[in-house]
């Protein structure tokens, strides 16, 4: 028979030699405070699922009179409430469960019951914490259609109030702050966005972005499709008034033009045209020297006929008080105002020069606080232009480049630039090979993208080049050489495609089909067409002259640089003519190529001239001569040295003093002429070709070269 039963205060008072009864009773003792019923026990079935069962709303039902008796007066005089009860219950809603998922960052939960909720048909209220998940689609590094994910949470945003904080900060850092550019993320950014109220704050960084990189015909659409969108936000506002469209235009038609693509440029102006927007005279100019120098005359004369009163031939700008210089006697202050002010007041005619700049990094980079005023001078720029501040970056590259200090070139491209012509892959094992081979070195002190700089610029052919020959630099082989020269070739040919494709894949009236195309129907990225230029060949014309020899050099470099419709400069005939001085095969092949170079003209000037300094045409022949003289000299070829000094003097009308590297090499003939006739060598007269005497360098360095990846000599 089993023992009793009986309640715990009961056995307390049982004595103390009877406590043993205590613990044998104590499992059959019933619990004072719990019963039998099943609502106290707990539910060990706690799933999700049973958690989202639980939180499925129950559209509450008032009761039913109807069910007694309509004859019976027993229940009227009982007030019945018929409102439902304000409960926890009664503000629950469908959506609930996703918000609650993305609060707590389980983001690949939360899209699932996205889509279930949409394929429900359930309507999904706007919030702005769903701002962190379309954050999410951007800082995963592998995403598939990053497009259409980041567009399905930036959609659940609300639109803009008077009350409402600008929420694009962070996502901004995430969409321009990038090395590369992903066309159809950025598209669906400025879309969605000017559809929530927030066309102002978007146009200027989308536009300009996707009509750099976009497909043209894909770009005119995009802006039709921008401007439609923010027009139906005015609308459901209520404001009738029609917004200036007059800017928009103009970044793109700037943009187009910049890319090198100004027949695109010019459709564009009729576009705006057809929608009745009116453009500045300063873009209807700028695309008319563009057409004209690009050899479109026809389209120029067209444009011309358009705007008869508004497009006028330049007017010559009057001259200017000299410019201040710097001094490294001055204080750092007064150094800096005198930068800023050379980027505030830039012309075409007086532009504000990267290799004037690169002083200011010269005299306080290396100093203690040199760090500290080189961001002083990035952020002084920064908030000039975009361009001031490319300008000062491509400054900074010019001294690193100098000094041979190719890892900081990389890292300050990598830092402040896309890399849209640059290979990122080779690049970045460069660059981790440098930091592991030179921890202690200078690369340290390149800061990086600071708060200051929320995006990304645009590279031009000057700071690309600078690139290419850093890395040429950095090679370990000539078969990573090699390789990186054919990776050059294709990404110069898949640019000259692109090119090609926007001047003729559609009629010059054709207009955009915003209809039926989306953004996402278009190649993602293509590169500018001037993105490429003889610059980016000269590191690989020095390598393979010194490693192929120039025979080898001139034979394929120049053909491929034709092929590419990418004509040889004036310098990369320089130092194809100094290696034949300096091996003495072809002699002949170096006095036919400074016939050659007599014989150009400087390259002309691009619209971003002001970004290097472009010599004169008397200067860069100096230069090309200065470096046959040199290699004759150092092959001892005396009589053909003597004949390349007695042209310098005929046809370049050289005088001594003039250049210091031409001098130092015409000292340098003199003393192996003076030392052959000691050694009865030669039997020709060792007088000086230039009258009087002259005594020979102690410690004669090699002339410096012309680099057309900085345009300075270095």
């Amino acid at each position: 028979m089993p023992a009793l039963a009986l309640p715990a205060h009961v056995l307390g008072g049982i004595p103390s030699r009877l406590n043993f009864l205590l613990w044998r009773t104590r499992r059959y003792a019933l619990s004072p405070v719990k019963t039998f019923s099943t609502s106290f026990m707990v539910r060990m079935e706690d799933t999700p699922a049973m958690q989202a069962l639980r939180d499925v709303p129950y559209v509450p039902t008032p009761p039913d009179n109807s069910l007694f008796e309509s004859w019976s007066d027993e229940y009227t005089a009982v007030e019945v409430p018929t409102t439902s009860k304000t409960g926890s219950q009664d503000t629950k809603h469908p959506d609930d469960i996703l918000r609650k998922l993305v609060s707590e960052e389980k983001f690949s939960e939360a899209e699932l019951v996205r889509k279930e909720l949409l394929d429900s048909g359930v309507t999904i209220r706007l919030d702005g914490m769903y701002l962190r998940a379309a954050m999410n689609t951007l800082e995963q590094a592998h995403v598939e259609d990053r497009a259409s994910a980041f567009a399905s949470w930036w959609t659940l945003l609300p639109a803009r109030t008077s009350a409402t904080p600008s929420p694009f900060d962070d996502v901004e850092n995430l969409i321009f702050g990038g090395e590369t550019v992903d066309v159809p993320t950025v598209m669906q950014f400025g879309l969605i966005s000017a559809e929530k109220g927030y066309y102002l704050h978007v146009w200027k960084k989308v536009v300009g972005l996707v009509v750099r990189f976009a497909d043209p015909v894909v770009s005119a659409d995009f802006i039709v499709k921008l401007m439609e969108a923010d027009n139906q936000w005015r609308v459901s506002r209520g404001k009738t008034l029609a917004r200036n469209r007059k800017g928009i235009w103009h970044c793109a038609v700037r943009a187009h033009c910049a890319a090198g693509r100004p027949l695109d440029a010019f459709r564009l102006v009729k576009i705006a045209r057809e929608y009745g927007s009116d453009m500045r005279t300063s873009a209807l100019e700028n695309v008319h020297a563009k057409l004209k120098s690009g050899g479109h005359i026809e389209a120029a004369s067209h444009l011309q006929s358009l705007f008869l009163d508004r497009v006028k031939a330049p007017v010559p700008q009057a001259d200017v008080a000299p410019w201040p210089a710097l001094d490294a006697r001055q204080p750092m202050r007064r150094n800096l105002r005198i930068v800023l002010w050379w980027l505030r007041n830039s012309s075409v005619k007086y532009p504000a020069r990267a290799s004037d700049i690169s002083q200011f990094f010269e005299i306080y980079k290396d100093e203690r606080e040199g760090q500290r005023f080189a961001q002083l001078l990035r952020t002084g720029a920064y908030k000039i232009s975009y361009r001031a501040l490319s300008i000062v970056v491509h400054a900074e590259m010019l001294y690193h480049h100098r000094r041979q200090e190719f890892g900081s070139v990389l890292l300050l491209y990598k830092t402040f630039f896309y890399l849209g012509s640059i290979p990122a892959d080779e690049m970045d094992r460069m660059l981790s090979r440098y930091v592991d081979e030179h921890s202690h070195s200078s690369l340290r002190g390149v800061s990086r993208t600071s708060p200051h700089f929320p995006e990304k610029l645009w590279p031009t052919t000057f700071h690309s080049s600078l690139v290419w020959y850093a890395m040429v630099q950095l090679s370990e082989d000539d078969d990573e050489v090699h390789r990186l020269y054919s990776r050059l070739l294709v990404y110069i040919a898949r640019a000259r495609i692109h090119a090609e494709a926007s001047g003729t894949s559609h009629p010059a009236t054709e207009p955009p089909h915003s209809a039926t195309r989306k953004p996402e129907d278009h190649n993602p990225m293509i590169a500018p067409s001037e993105m490429y230029d003889s610059g980016h060949f000269e590191p690989f014309i020095r390598q393979f002259c010194a490693t192929m020899g120039p025979e080898y050099t001139e034979q394929r470099v120049l053909e491929d640089m034709r092929r590419h419709h990418v004509e040889p400069s004036i310098y990369n005939l320089v130092t194809i003519a100094g290696a034949h001085a300096k091996v003495g095969r072809k002699p002949e092949a170096a006095l036919k190529l400074l016939a050659d170079i007599k014989q150009m003209d400087a390259p002309p000037a691009s619209e971003e001239s002001f970004l290097r300094k472009q010599p004169r045409k008397e200067e860069s022949v100096l230069v090309g001569y200065t470096s046959v003289l040199r290699g004759f000299v150092d092959r001892r070829a005396l009589g053909l040295a003597r004949e390349v000094a007695r042209r310098m003097r005929d046809q370049l009308r050289y005088k001594p003093g003039t250049d210091a590297a031409a001098d130092e090499v015409l000292a340098w003939l003199e003393f192996a002429e003076r030392e052959a006739a000691e050694k009865n060598v030669s039997g020709d007269q060792s007088a000086s070709i230039w009258g009087g005497r002259s005594r020979p360098l102690r410690n004669v360095r090699s002339p410096p070269t012309f680099s057309a990846a900085d345009g300075e000599r270095c």
